[in-house]
């Protein structure tokens, strides 16, 4: 699953924590990206902050390129 974000409104941390936990357990691989933000970071083995949204398309292909060659 990738989670895009700005982390502009976070309406409860707690509850995006749990959520991310829980997709965890299930055994579901958790990938963040960032829109300015290095929120990701915090959450997510697997991250990217993008801080040029210009470049948003090349940085999303090439973090699938990655995930997918492991």
């Amino acid at each position: 699953m990738i989670v895009v974000t700005d982390a502009t409104d976070i309406e409860s941390p707690i509850r995006l924590r749990n959520a991310i936990l829980d997709a965890a357990e299930a055994g579901v691989e958790m990938i963040g990206v960032g829109i300015h933000t290095d929120l990701m970071s915090h959450w997510y083995t697997i991250f990217i902050e993008i801080t040029d949204i210009t470049s948003f398309a090349r940085q999303m292909l090439e973090l699938l390129k990655n995930v997918l060659q492991r």
